[in-house]
């Protein structure tokens, strides 16, 4: 096994149950609580990151936390993770707060959601967040979650700003070195849909995929058509870094019915 941020992961306390291959597959449906884990790893692993890469420090701050008229990333700026029941990931940079809620799979809880009553209400992330900073300027992002919640303006919920961001502007016009590569091909192993979109085109330029390939791809999406299944791209590497294979996920579920 290759040192890796993933290697950290199935050796550490977010690992669960089932076991996930080389490849970064699990084997069987995944559970609620085990993306959960899946998140808090990615919340640690990205914040390890922040800390020791200032350009992708500010990078994040610019395109994840920061809105109009906040100021620029301090040097003395603070990352926290965990720190409260209600936040992922903070930041605090001089009179301004700022909470990452990350998402790679499990639901948004109603009192995470910025968009139900629960937000504000007691024990309501927003709420918290008011009493323990009713001085700061207070953003609120969540990061990766699927459905689209809030407008990319923004929303202001009692004094918190609410924005929304997707997980590949980690990288949108960002090169990332060999430690934030590492991060991202992990989190493509973690089953997060835009990093592993981002893997099957390095793949596809690395390799570059002849004729054969592009009709293999074609006879896919075809039985998914004819079918109805629905399923994302997928990709990845075989244990020998030489073999790779590209293909397209199934729902158990829909497998099941359609070839009971």
């Amino acid at each position: 096994m290759k040192p890796s941020f993933f290697s950290l992961f199935k050796r550490g306390k977010y690992y669960r149950v089932r076991s996930f291959s080389e490849n970064g597959h699990q084997q069987g449906e995944e559970t609620q609580n085990e993306r959960k884990e899946v998140e808090r790893f990615a919340v640690a692993a990205v914040a390890f990151c922040l800390k020791h890469d200032k350009d992708f420090l500010r990078h994040f701050w610019q395109n994840v936390c920061q809105q109009h008229g906040d100021p620029s990333l301090d040097k003395d700026a603070l990352i926290e993770i965990e720190e409260n029941s209600w936040s992922d990931l903070t930041i605090i940079n001089g009179n301004c707060v700022a909470v990452v809620e990350f998402k790679a799979g499990a639901p948004l809880e109603n009192k995470q959601n910025p968009n139900h009553i629960e937000f504000l209400s007691e024990k309501g992330y927003g709420w918290m967040l008011r009493q323990k900073n009713a001085k700061k300027n207070i953003r609120y992002t969540i990061l990766g979650h699927s459905e689209h919640l809030i407008p990319d303006k923004g929303i202001r919920k009692r004094g918190i700003f609410c924005g929304q961001r997707s997980w590949d502007v980690l990288s949108s016009g960002y090169q990332p070195g060999k430690m934030l590569g590492d991060l991202f091909d992990s989190l493509a192993n973690l089953h997060v849909k835009e990093f592993q979109l981002m893997k099957t085109k390095q793949i596809q330029v690395k390799r570059r995929i002849n004729a054969e390939g592009a009709k293999a791809m074609g006879l896919i999406e075809e039985v998914k058509s004819i079918f109805k299944f629905t399923g994302s791209v997928d990709s990845g590497e075989l244990p020998d870094e030489k073999t790779w294979w590209l293909g397209s996920n199934v729902e158990k579920s829909r497998l099941k019915q359609r070839t009971s």
